[in-house]
């Protein structure tokens, strides 16, 4: 099986080191909706989406203006770790990734220590992402919001030919349906969204990054690289500095 060059630029950078490494990865299929519960004895796995957008958002009515981090390409996650903190994770685009066993970098920290030391960070960046959406969710306005948070989905999506369901849209950014109508029309007009299919919530978009990126707030610079997600690891199991 050969999975180099991975278009996971985490997976990318850890240079399988052998073949049986390679042997412990599986490619599965992100499909869209709502990411299942771990099963009661399943055994936890990590995830390097190489297609596809995950959303992670707060919730409860007190986050209704806290919204999300994305992951992508760019990051990898484990299903249900942040279950417990009230959070949840939705794939908005489909795709696929490959995953293995996390009992395997629990095991051989020396041998995983890149990624665990990358891990370190991830939780810090996570939280990151979800207080500047916060942030432009108060200070901005929604035509700004929603082409940062375009920008964000193509970069951790890996490609400028992402298209999204308007109805995830009105979902994940917490706008009434006036407010997201009028930034979209708004977007449409300056060349930054192409509305493609039947007029209503299913309609999809496409995304032109030049036109967005006039036309958003700062906030993508700031967001759009904090999405790697992974468990912390504890100190004991750290590989030393």
């Amino acid at each position: 099986m050969i999975i180099n060059p991975s278009t996971n630029t985490l997976l990318r950078s850890l240079h399988w080191p052998s073949p049986d490494t390679v042997g412990l990865l599986e490619r599965v299929s992100l499909a869209i909706g709502p990411w299942p519960a771990l099963s009661s004895g399943a055994e936890a796995q990590v995830y390097f989406p190489e297609q596809g957008l995950i959303a992670l958002s707060a919730l409860g009515a007190a986050h209704q203006r806290v919204r999300l981090a994305l992951l992508g390409c760019q990051s990898c996650w484990v299903p249900g770790y942040w279950s417990a903190s009230g959070m949840q994770a939705h794939v908005l685009v489909a795709g696929h990734a490959w995953r293995m066993p996390w009992s395997v970098l629990e095991s051989e920290p020396q041998r995983w220590g890149p990624l665990l030391l990358q891990a370190a960070a991830a939780s810090q960046q996570l939280v990151r992402q979800m207080a500047q959406t916060t942030f432009c969710a108060q200070h901005h306005s929604a035509t700004e919001r929603l082409a940062s948070w375009l920008l964000i989905a193509m970069a951790q999506a890996g490609t400028s030919a992402m298209h999204l369901p308007l109805d995830a849209l009105r979902e994940w950014l917490r706008l009434p349906e006036s407010e997201l109508s009028l930034a979209t029309h708004h977007l449409v007009a300056h060349g930054g969204m192409v509305l493609e299919g039947v007029p209503g919530d299913q309609r999809e978009c496409g995304l032109s990054p030049d036109k967005l990126t006039a036309l958003a707030c700062a906030c993508h610079l700031h967001a759009k690289d904090s999405a790697t997600l992974m468990p912390s690891t504890p100190a004991d199991k750290m590989p030393p500095a």
